[in-house]
């Protein structure tokens, strides 16, 4: 084994000697480069510093608590207080450095989500506001035929016209006629007249 070893070092100083290449020294137990025989080294440390752990955990306390307000006040039916609660954990989120942030963006988006959720039910609330300031009545209703008709405020109308609220400009659209009731389009959302009693 120790011959071996032996005329394989011989061979490569000799083929480096009269091929040009570069002599090296052989030292015994080191790790060197099979193609270029160079030392091998283990990889230095990286060197660049890495950035401090970021806690983050009295910030997500901070926003579950606020919305879990959000969502007790919308579940109530306080719908601007809920609004407000979602604005201020909205606020505290776009104050914290980016990195921060970042790392809590399920909180931002449970914000986000119960936000929408707010202002859905507060713009119901609001065409329902304005839909009863209409003064609509629906005074009869037939349904059984081909064309279903309808008696609102004495216009005779069928499913897709449009009433003429002589209070309103906003379009109020009949989706349906049913033989109690008249389903119609107000702002995007469904509302019922009850037939021979109005709205409800």
């Amino acid at each position: 084994m120790g011959s071996a070893h032996a005329s394989a070092i011989f061979l490569f100083a000799f083929i480096a000697a009269h091929s040009g290449a570069v002599a090296f020294d052989f030292v015994p137990d080191s790790r060197r480069d099979p193609f270029t025989f160079s030392n091998l080294r283990d990889a230095p440390d990286d060197p660049t510093p890495r950035p401090p752990l970021i806690d983050v955990s009295e910030s997500r306390r901070m926003l579950s608590k606020a919305c879990a307000m959000a969502e007790e006040h919308l579940l109530n039916g306080n719908i601007p207080t809920s609004i407000s609660a979602c604005d201020r954990a909205l606020d505290t989120l776009n104050a914290l450095p980016s990195a921060e942030a970042e790392m809590l963006s399920a909180e931002r988006e449970r914000a986000l989500r119960l936000r929408r959720a707010a202002t859905r039910l507060l713009q119901r609330e609001e065409a329902e506001r304005a839909f009863h300031a209409l003064g609509l009545r629906a005074s009869g209703a037939v349904a059984g035929s081909r064309q279903p008709r309808c008696i609102i405020n004495g216009q005779v109308l069928g499913s897709g016209e449009l009433l003429s609220a002589s209070s309103s400009d906003e379009p109020v659209l009949i989706e349906s006629v049913q033989p109690e009731q008249v389903i119609v389009i107000f702002r995007g959302y469904r509302m019922r007249l009850d037939v021979g009693q109005g709205m409800p």
